[in-house]
């Protein structure tokens, strides 16, 4: 049963990039001078342009309002080989060309074929 899953998961990731609806650039903060700030340093790419599906919440209707937040979560589906830090960014380009940024909310899940990370609206200018 458990190498049934196991090439299930298989299967799964060859053909997860065709639901893919964006590209994603995440990008860290690298070492900076000054060791007693951390957030001093340069952004590092951790990856550039890669593909992903990016899943939006949608509102309850408690939440709904006659003036609602420009305030969401939403849910980055990637490959399970890559790495994503506490605090960092996720600009996420979808098919239109249109760039929304991210941050990264929760530790990602990982399955065999994904890992899905929480995600919420970064709307600071």
């Amino acid at each position: 049963m458990r190498g049934a899953i196991q090439r299930a998961g298989k299967r799964l990731a060859k053909i997860k990039h065709e639901l893919d609806n964006a590209t994603v650039t995440i990008k860290t903060l690298g070492p900076g001078d000054d060791p007693d700030f951390a957030d001093k340093g340069e952004p590092v790419a951790i990856v550039t342009d890669y593909p992903a599906r990016v899943i939006k919440g949608g509102l309850s209707s408690k939440e709904q309002r006659e003036f609602l937040p420009d305030q969401y979560d939403a849910i980055l589906v990637i490959d399970t080989g890559i790495e994503i830090p506490a605090g960092c960014t996720i600009d996420a380009t979808n098919i239109n060309g249109v760039v929304t940024h991210y941050k990264r909310a929760t530790r990602g899940y990982g399955y065999l074929s994904h890992q899905e990370v929480a995600m919420v609206l970064d709307t600071k200018a």
